[in-house]
């Protein structure tokens, strides 16, 4: 019975070749869509998965409120975590860690290499954070090594062992040597952290500077483990006690929180100050997964669609089988063995596809990984999606063809079309309403992408090109040396001005606080870096009052201040500021210039109040900027020969400031294409479905079209005929998808603190592209129907 079925299905797939390869090829790009999208957001869930009782550990961020100035941390204090386990119970173990938010030069065998990935951390790191050593090694190789990953292992020495080489590695605190204690292996699972290089926090805690400021510098990473019994609430509350009974009177103006921040949803929160962590973004997850659904929507009605346009020409044949004595059982049983074929055969062609779509992804520079093959629930997963799919477009043709009359069968009175009319519409309904959802979702999405893109961000980066400052040579650098370095870089020909600075556009800048008597507020917080003279012309930061720094030693207590300084302050006017004495972090500075706002980060961060302090005697970048685009390459070798001369221990590592800042929009960029991408993908699905469900109605009224021919209709008059249900659905369509996308894109606009207000505009143009592909797509059919002789549509019985 079930080998007959099987075999009857399959003859029936194979007579209707169009039908069966609109299904297939459907609900394939469907699932192949799907299935990567899947594959995306368990990757993204499965960060930090296999910290070891991950459920427990928790990371302790920062909340400072500065009188109603909020802002968030991703670091704490040095001392928190081990007096926390000193004084409250259920806390049972703690890490700390140092993430170098510059980069460190590397010296092994006399070979320098730039790193970023190098951390100070506690000795428990690796069994904290689950990142196993390759060797056990005694007490006095773990408390004085460094530790590193197998790729820099390999990077350093090649098929050497590399246990007990010499490494010294200069940062900007200084030049510490270590002897390599071990290798580590990254984590099985994935992880918010990334080290390439793991040092003893010892190393760094010890110096004076860090001793002096333990509760005052909140630069680090700090995790706690809670036992089995401990509650979150209470161990919160008593570290902030702990806090509070540690602050100075001066932090004592400020409010200080710590949250516990459970280590599994680090990576898919907004980014935070000081953010170290590898972070994805939750709203952007949870977008994807609404695609999936919408898109297994699309393609499961268009099966039905479908499926029920291809039923209408088989009415007859349902009413020849009842007659011959078949039930409504075995003809429920015979459709639903054809979806069941079609929804097999649509798995296999969609993971043929994904494993097609892979190399050519990445040849054209998308590099994904699909590892679902090798997960223990993939194949669980797929005969579920199987059963569920062939339930979805089964159930509902087979059980309305198989309630067919035998005698409306036999007389072709279809009255599958009347009953099932509404339904029909209800699902096209659903289609048009979210075609127009994601069509209008990719405009806004452009649009605020554009809008970043093209925005004046009140700086100039075209034709910079930044230098990372000198590590090894950081002793011998005064500030002689750095202005006889400025003045040799400015006498290449090609090069325009040459400056200095401890941050650049795109770079954490440190963090101040500025207060003055004179203004309305009494302590704002604010960020601060320094700079040489010529900083301001190199990015073109426009002067609105006053005058820049300048080179004369006089000029080492004055600064320059922003627009947002200006008003956060609460000076009404420039010159009611200028040659004021202002406080940043308690040192008093003479303001004499007033610079206008520019966007030192992307668009996603305010401009925040900024203090320019004239540059002393440690660059960590120093910015060229050219005259124009050509001969760059000679320009940068002459450039190179120049820090060869002044900095001999350190390579000459650069990169293009406009790079740089464009790396900030990397991310939303590949949301846009990825949407833009399951849009068209959502497109083609729908216009499947149009085909099929034209053909059904143009089935159903082919007799009509027929008389109206002869009674002199015009084919236009036919076409509108045709189409004009569909474009009352297009509308309807419209407004329900409306406070839908209002509501999504809203809340995905608010996450910049710079964006476009909604575009209305998007609701009639998606109006308009679904108009167009609906009539493309459906008038080729009733076209067709409309151009047929009417002889043959009247004579058809």
């Amino acid at each position: 019975m079930l080998r007959t079925t099987i075999k009857v299905a399959i003859r029936h797939l194979m007579k209707e070749k169009v039908f069966t390869l609109m299904n297939l090829v459907g609900l394939a790009v469907a699932l192949a869509a799907s299935l990567f999208i899947v594959q995306f957001v368990i990757t993204e869930f499965s960060y930090d998965d296999g910290v070891p009782k991950g459920d427990r550990k928790y990371r302790l961020t920062l909340k400072v409120d500065n009188k109603g100035d909020q802002q968030t941390y991703a670091t704490n204090f040095y001392p928190v975590g081990p007096a926390a386990l000193q004084a409250i119970p259920g806390i049972v173990d703690y890490n700390r860690f140092y993430y170098l938010d510059r980069h460190a030069i590397v010296t092994v065998d006399n070979q320098k290499f730039n790193e970023m990935d190098v951390l100070f951390a506690d000795l428990n790191f690796f069994e904290f954070f689950d990142y196993p050593l390759k060797n056990d090694l005694d007490q006095a190789a773990v408390t004085n090594g460094a530790y590193l990953s197998q790729d820099m292992a390999s990077k350093y020495f090649a098929d050497q062992d590399p246990a007990g080489q010499l490494l010294k590695v200069n940062t900007e605190d200084g030049e510490h040597l270590f002897k390599v204690a071990g290798v580590f292996a990254h984590t099985n699972g994935l992880s918010h952290l990334n080290p390439q290089i793991v040092l003893p926090i010892s190393r760094l805690t010890t110096l004076p500077l860090y001793q002096r400021f333990q509760w005052i510098w909140n630069f680090f990473g700090t995790y706690i483990e809670l036992n089995s019994k401990a509650d979150k609430l209470v161990v919160e509350h008593k570290i902030n006690q702990l806090l509070q009974e540690q602050m100075t009177e001066k932090q004592a103006e400020r409010e200080f929180y710590v949250e516990l921040q459970p280590i599994a949803e680090l990576h898919l929160n907004p980014d935070l100050n000081y953010e170290y962590a590898r972070v994805g973004s939750g709203l952007i997850t949870t977008y994807l997964l609404y695609a999936v659904v919408f898109i297994l929507i699309l393609a499961y009605v268009n099966y039905i669609n479908i499926t029920n346009a291809r039923n209408s020409l088989r009415i007859k044949e349902i009413g020849v089988k009842k007659v011959l004595g078949s039930g409504r059982y075995q003809i429920g049983m015979q459709l639903l063995a054809e979806s069941f074929l079609v929804n097999l055969g649509a798995i296999v062609l969609s993971l043929t596809m994904i494993q097609g779509l892979l190399p050519i992804l990445k040849v054209a520079g998308i590099d994904l990984t699909f590892n679902l093959f090798s997960e223990s629930y993939f194949m669980p997963g797929l005969i579920l999606l199987l059963f569920v799919g062939t339930v979805i477009t089964g159930v509902l043709p087979s059980w309305i063809m198989s309630g067919v009359k035998a005698s409306d069968a036999i007389n072709k009175m279809s009255k599958t079309s009347k009953s099932g009319a509404g339904l029909r519409k209800i699902m096209v309904l659903g289609q048009f309403a979210i075609t127009m959802i994601m069509i209008t979702s990719v405009m806004i999405m452009r649009s605020q992408l554009n809008f970043m893109i093209d925005k004046d961000k009140g700086v100039d980066l075209e034709q910079v090109v930044v230098v990372n400052g000198p590590r090894a040579s950081m002793t011998s650098i005064t500030e002689n040396n750095v202005q006889g370095l400025i003045n040799e870089f400015n006498s290449i020909p090609g090069v325009k001005n040459t400056s200095v600075s401890t941050s650049v556009p795109g770079v954490w800048m440190g963090n101040s606080t500025l207060t003055s008597s004179l203004g309305s507020s009494d302590e704002i917080a604010a960020q601060s870096y320094r700079v040489s003279a010529k900083y301001f012309e190199c990015y073109g930061i426009n002067l609105i009052a006053g005058r820049f720094l300048t080179d004369n030693p006089a000029d080492q207590e004055s600064m320059v201040l922003n627009e947002s300084g200006l008003v956060k302050l609460g000076f009404s006017s420039q010159d009611e500021i200028l040659n004021q004495t202002i406080r940043v972090s308690g040192s008093e500075k003479r303001v004499v210039g007033i610079v206008r706002d520019y966007h030192h980060f992307n668009l996603k961060e305010p401009v925040y109040p900024t203090s320019f302090l004239p540059f002393r005697d440690k660059p960590e970048y120093i910015s060229f900027k050219l005259e124009s685009t050509e001969n760059q390459e000679v320009v940068l070798s002459t450039i190179e020969q120049v820090w060869n001369k002044f900095y001999p221990e350190d390579p000459f590592d650069y990169f293009y400031q406009d790079n740089l800042f464009q790396r900030a929009h990397v991310f939303e960029s590949k949301v846009v294409e990825t949407f833009s991408m399951f849009t068209v993908l959502a497109i083609f699905i729908a216009s499947l479905g149009l085909i099929g469900l034209a053909t059904f109605i143009t089935n159903l009224r082919i007799k009509e079209i027929g008389i109206r021919k002869v009674l002199g209709a015009t084919v236009n008059s036919l076409l509108y005929l045709l189409v004009k249900d569909f474009l009352f659905l297009i509308v309807l369509g419209l407004l329900l998808g409306i406070p839908v996308v209002y509501y999504g894109m809203t809340t995905w606009l608010d996450n910049y603190a710079y964006r476009i207000d909604f575009p209305w505009w998007v609701i009639p143009a998606a109006g308009l592209s679904l108009l167009i592909i609906t009539l493309t797509v459906v008038s080729t059919q009733t076209v067709k129907t409309a151009l047929t002789n009417p002889v043959d549509a009247l004579k058809c019985e």
